[in-house]
Formats: structure tokens, C-alpha cells, sequence
């Protein structure tokens, strides 16, 4: 646990983290007195949540996030900071049941003055994360095809909003049975009545 988190904590260092209470240091990730690192949700000394949301994280998001087998929630949103592609290794955490990335960079990466998006940065292997019921990838840089595919195999998720990103959907043609209904410009919404869950996809389409 402590290297995931040490690693996430440098991986996302570019500017320094409004509150860093704890991380880094020899304290117990969970504390002693129910004083854990700032934004880590401990269980009987398990890390099951990370809630840094709005703490100024900058950089790459690791790999080794995979490393935190019992996490039930991850909120990194609205850092404005994140950039790169999801780790593939989240697709190793088969108790994820929330996953927050909104309002950042993800889907690119700096090139010189500029930016350019990043191939693959919704990985296939977010499929395997089976027990997501709220996947929140709104206001990123994410960009080509809508990734249905991989999506599909979340059948306990509930709200997934890909809302503010780049995606090309053509919303004419049914894939593997999605229909969707457009009810605004910004504010779209798709059922998929062969996955048991009720997708809400926001898809605010910034670059369409």
C-alpha cells in the first residue's frame, strides 16, 4: 500500500499538493488515532478510498495504483492537472466500485507548446474492473471512438459520464443493441438493456 501511494504522491507532484498531511512520511498510511494520510479512507488498516479530489494534482497517474487490491473509491477529479492515459492496472481492481477522474487532462499529454492526444488512453482493461458502479471521465481530453467495447462489460455500472471530451459517436447506428436517445446538445443519455446497469452518458461533445 505505502509504495502505491508514495508512488501515486510523486507521479503527481508537478506542483505541490494543497494538503500532502502524512504522505511520504514514516506515519501509518491509517494512522494511530484515526488520523490516516490526508484523503486515504482506511479499513481495519486497509486502504479502501482515495478522496484528493481538487488537491492540485499534477503529472501521470501510475501504474501502481494497482497495487491497492481492497480500494473501493478513487476521486481524483477536479485537479485540472492529470494528463496521460488511465493505467491499465485499474482493470486489476475487482472491488472499484467508484472511479472519479473528471475535470482534468486525460486523453493528453504537453508536446513543445502545445498538446496531442494519447492512443489507448481509455485502456481495454478498465473492462476488468466488473464491480464499477459510477465511472466519472467527464471534462478530459479524450478523443476518437466512443469505446462501447469496453464499457460493455461493466454490468453493475449505474452513472458513466464521459460528458466534455472529444469523442466521434454516431448516434444514427445501434451498437450491440445501445440505443440513444439525444435530448440536448450537452446532455445525451443511453440504455443498454443487455448490461443490468442503467448507463447515463453524458456526452457533451466539446469538439463536435
Amino acid at each position: 500500500q505505502r509504495y502505491s501511494l508514495n508512488t501515486l504522491f510523486y507521479s503527481t507532484q508537478l506542483r505541490a499538493w494543497f494538503n500532502s498531511t502524512g504522505w511520504t512520511t514514516a506515519a501509518p498510511i491509517c494512522g494511530s488515532n484515526n488520523d490516516p494520510w490526508f484523503g486515504v479512507i482506511c479499513s481495519e488498516a486497509i486502504v479502501i478510498g482515495l478522496e484528493l479530489r481538487s488537491n492540485n494534482l499534477v503529472g501521470t497517474l501510475p501504474n501502481e495504483l494497482g497495487g491497492l487490491s481492497n480500494i473501493q473509491t478513487i476521486d481524483l477529479g477536479g485537479s485540472r492537472g492529470l494528463f496521460g492515459a488511465i493505467p491499465s492496472a485499474i482493470g486489476q481492481l475487482t472491488v472499484l466500485q467508484k472511479l472519479v477522474l473528471d475535470d482534468n487532462f486525460l486523453g493528453l499529454v504537453p508536446d513543445g507548446d502545445s498538446v496531442r492526444p494519447v492512443e489507448g488512453a481509455i485502456p481495454t482493461q478498465l473492462s476488468s474492473a466488473t464491480a464499477l458502479q459510477n465511472l466519472t471521465l467527464s471534462q478530459n481530453g479524450f478523443v476518437g471512438s466512443f469505446p462501447v467495447s469496453i464499457f460493455e462489460p461493466l454490468t453493475n455500472l449505474q452513472h458513466l459520464d464521459v460528458g466534455i471530451n472529444f469523442f466521434d459517436v454516431s448516434f444514427s447506428r445501434d451498437v450491440n443493441e445501445y440505443t440513444f436517445y439525444s435530448l440536448e446538445q450537452h446532455a445525451r443519455y443511453a440504455t443498454n438493456d443487455s448490461c443490468r446497469g442503467l448507463f447515463q452518458l453524458a456526452l457533451a461533445h466539446s469538439g463536435v
